[in-house]
């Protein structure tokens, strides 16, 4: 999956921003009946799309991962403010990585990935 945005041709794969971005798109759009539903009958519901931390920071040849990442990102935010008065909570969750592996610091000094416990994003 390694791409550098400057020298790398394109080769028109758009897997990566088709599942990450549509797949958001597609899933809410057919969810949302139901989780309407379920806030009127339950006074809440979630919805809980899977991002990275490759949308707020560099990682080295990644920059086609990272723009579908934040193009998950984005609209997260987005429908969170278009469903909150519904009783619908958006989310993003960066998935945890095991201990001891993940990404190094970035050139610019930025933390990239620290370890999650499951248990944190159990009630997400």
């Amino acid at each position: 999956m390694a791409f550098l945005l400057a020298t790398e041709p394109w080769t028109g794969d758009h897997r990566v921003l088709d599942v990450n971005v549509l797949g958001i798109v597609r899933t809410t759009q057919a969810a949302l009946p139901l989780l309407r539903q379920a806030a009127r009958e339950r006074g809440q519901a979630a919805i809980v799309n899977t991002c990275s931390i490759a949308a707020i920071a560099g990682l080295p040849q990644r920059a086609l991962y990272s723009a579908a990442k934040g193009a998950v990102y984005s609209p997260t935010l987005a429908m969170a403010a278009d469903h909150v008065a519904e009783g619908i909570r958006v989310n993003c969750l960066t998935t945890p990585r095991p201990e001891g592996r993940g990404f190094q610091p970035s050139p610019a000094g930025v933390p990239v990935s620290q370890p999650t416990a499951p248990e944190r994003t159990r009630n997400v």
